[in-house]
């Protein structure tokens, strides 16, 4: 019988020679191939136990198959793996036919690799005992790829989904919490967060969206912060310094995350991708990313992840920049309707004068018709010659060197009227620090004028009217009894009696001389009256003087500019009278000023001065930059009703001068340099008694 059973009786020996010679030579080239395949053949019996192994086996399972033969292959196994191979084999003798299992076995550099297994089961070729004929191939790095595919493949979900919500996104919230929301739910992540930074004390992270095991932040609320200082920042706090990606593949070994260690793995966070939000290439937050594997990242899936953080940047800055937009715009409609109902000019023009924009206002005041286009036109065609020189050699050069400038000016309505403005010029500067454009805010000053011309004319009829009545009252007793007497000793001369005259004529002379001391206790009066003399300190007095003065003038915009001398010795004064005095001067010379067509002084400047004259006196002036005194006035300051303003009364410098004369002092006036202004001058000495001038006239 041969080994399958067949009956050889019948045969030659010549023919069971070759057959046998055939058989063996069969025997010869299977083992040729089973030792020399290419893939690793093992053949075992059903409890696993190897009878025969080839060398590719030998070399993948990192064991000679001499060692390997009646060796268990479950010895070679890992974990659960002898299990496994145990029943995947019962299987096979069950007759389950050729089949496979991925069983895990220690890879020859170390870790995990894994084992795919086929097999079938077939009788052994010489003692016909059923044998299980298995290949072995390590598919390892196939189950690597496919898992760095399967990372890969969740980042580049997350990157569209984060490309769509940045497209469609109206709200901030919204982006934020449908990308966290995405990376938990779908790309599988465990927890995803974004946060920006506090800049308070302790530098607190201040989160804007999360998604996943949301337990873990709260659990290190008290520790979440980005600060870096006194000790090993942490990867949020690496991120924001550096504003570049930081990664933590193991939690559990990594030492910047010790102070958060113990909560992360109690929550099943064992790696972490942190990515910067950056603007213009700085951070101004950052995406929180935690796998629940160590190693979870690779480095195509970081370039992924990147990629998203970049574009979930581009995105908040986009939606702020709409914001802002949007706010802006709101502002900008605020602002028209608030410039629409003004009723003063405003007005943006080129800096060479080309309008660019005008409100209502503007086109009301020069009487244009609301619908009149006059953008394109130039400023110059509205104002007066006069404003267009002022503004050219003065308001302009002033806005563009100190960014504002303050004046009076006059525009030119429809019918070539002037009117009156105060105008202010902005100057706006670009980003390389030229000025591109011009604003001006002006009022009309015509009402105000009208009512200041009113309310002067009505200080000057009330003045008048005072001292009318005072005269009046004062002079109209002795006046009367003189015409009385005058008309009795008429009578008296009528009839004869003429040596019934003298006691007329006595009378007469009497109340005359009474009139005329009326009239020098009226000057006297308006003098001062009696002085007061004090000891003062002069400066001090001018300082606290003033605010009231300025005040008195704050329509103007005139202010004083004090040159007042050290350590100037006290004065004996009646400081009521030196404050009317240098009030009157101050009014004085801003009447000059604004009678003035082009002040010369561009910041609207009247200098009161005090120095040394002499080791007898102190003097004290008052300048302006005004038109100045005709000559003669210079000369003879006591001209009664003498007057360089129009209606005004001619009272003041005289009554400025006797003041001064009062004190003992001298009063005087001259011409500043180049013929701009005035300058007026007074003494006072420094004598600590005054004697009171006395003295009257005796009539005539």
């Amino acid at each position: 019988m041969t080994e399958k059973g067949e009956d050889y009786a019948d045969w030659s020996r010549e023919a069971l020679v070759q057959h046998l010679q055939a058989v063996s030579a069969s025997r010869d080239r299977f083992a040729d191939l089973f030792e020399l395949a290419p893939l690793a053949y093992v053949i075992c019996d059903i409890r696993g136990t190897v009878r025969r192994a080839n060398a590719e086996a030998g070399r993948q399972l990192g064991i000679s198959p001499d060692e390997l033969t009646q060796r268990p292959l479950a010895d070679l196994l890992l974990g659960r793996g002898g299990t496994a191979l145990g029943e995947f084999l019962q299987h096979l003798y069950a007759g389950g036919g050729e089949t496979s299992v991925n069983l895990p076995m220690r890879g020859l550099r170390g870790g995990v690799a894994t084992l795919s297994v086929k097999g079938r089961v077939a009788p052994d070729p010489q003692s016909g005992e059923p044998l299980a004929r298995l290949t072995l191939e390590d598919i390892s790095h196939l189950k690597e790829a496919q898992l760095m595919q399967q990372r890969a493949n969740r980042a580049l979900r997350a990157l569209n989904a984060t490309n769509q919500a940045v497209r469609w996104a109206e709200d901030e919230g919204v982006l934020l919490d449908e990308i966290s929301r995405f990376l938990v739910k779908d790309a599988g992540y465990v927890l995803a967060w974004v946060g920006e930074p506090n800049y308070d004390a302790e530098r607190s992270i201040q989160v804007r969206s999360v998604s996943g095991d949301g337990g873990y932040l709260q659990a290190i609320e008290d520790r979440f912060t980005w600060d870096a200082r006194g000790g090993r920042p942490g990867p949020f706090a690496s991120v924001m310094h550096s504003g570049k990606p930081v990664l933590i593949s193991d939690i559990g070994q990594d030492p910047a995350f010790e102070p958060w260690r113990e909560e992360a793995l109690a929550h099943g966070l064992h790696s972490v991708l942190v990515l910067p939000l950056r603007r213009e290439e700085r951070p101004f937050g950052a995406l929180a990313i935690y796998a629940g594997d160590v190693d979870s990242f690779d480095a195509y899936e970081m370039g992924l992840l990147c990629r998203l953080a970049d574009e979930l940047a581009n995105g908040l800055v986009a939606l702020r920049a709409r914001e802002a937009r949007e706010r802006a715009e709101r502002e900008r409609d605020r602002l028209r309707e608030l410039l629409n109902a003004t009723p003063d000019l405003v007005s943006i023009a080129e800096p060479d004068g080309c309008i660019r924009y005008v409100n209502p206002g503007a086109l009301r005041l020069v009487g244009l018709p609301p619908e009149a286009d006059v953008v394109g036109r130039y400023a110059w065609e509205f104002h007066t010659d006069w404003s267009v020189e002022l503004l050219r050699q003065e308001g302009i050069p002033t806005a563009v060197r100190e960014g504002v400038w303050q004046g009076e000016t006059a525009l030119l309505d429809v019918h070539r009227g002037e009117i009156p403005l105060s105008q202010v010029l902005v100057a706006h500067r670009g980003e390389d620090g030229q000025v591109e454009a011009l604003s001006t805010m002006a009022r009309d000053l015509t009402e105000l004028r009208r009512h200041q011309g009113e309310l002067e004319r009505s200080r000057r009829l009330v003045t008048m009217g005072e001292l009318s009545s005072v005269l009046a009252h004062q002079l109209n007793q002795p006046l009367a009894a003189a015409t009385n007497f005058a008309e009795g000793a008429l009578n008296r001369l009528d009839r004869g009696e003429v040596d019934k005259l003298r006691y007329g004529l006595e009378q007469i002379r009497t109340n005359t001389h009474k009139a005329g001391r009326i009239i020098w206790d009226i000057r006297n009066f308006l003098s001062g009256g009696e002085l007061q003399l004090r000891l003062i300190d002069l400066n001090q007095l001018i300082h606290s003087l003033v605010p009231s003065m300025q005040q008195a003038r704050r329509q103007s915009g005139y202010r004083v500019k004090l040159a007042l001398a050290d350590e100037l010795p006290g004065v004996s004064c009646d400081p009521i009278l030196v404050q009317e005095c240098l009030t009157n001067l101050f009014h004085n010379a801003v009447e000059s000023m604004e009678a003035t067509d082009t002040c010369e002084d561009p910041a609207k400047r009247i200098t009161i001065g005090t120095r040394l004259a002499g080791a007898e006196s102190v003097e004290v002036y008052v300048s302006d930059r005004g038109k100045g005194l005709p000559a003669g006035l210079r000369e003879e300051l006591v001209q009664p009703l003498f007057t360089t303003k129009s209606g005004g009364m001619g009272l003041g410098i005289s009554v400025c001068r006797s003041i001064v004369e009062a004190h003992e002092g001298r009063f005087w006036a001259t011409e500043n340099r180049a013929g701009a202004g005035t300058t007026f001058h007074f003494t006072l000495p420094l004598t600590v008694a005054l004697e009171q001038k006395e003295g009257a006239p005796d009539g005539e």
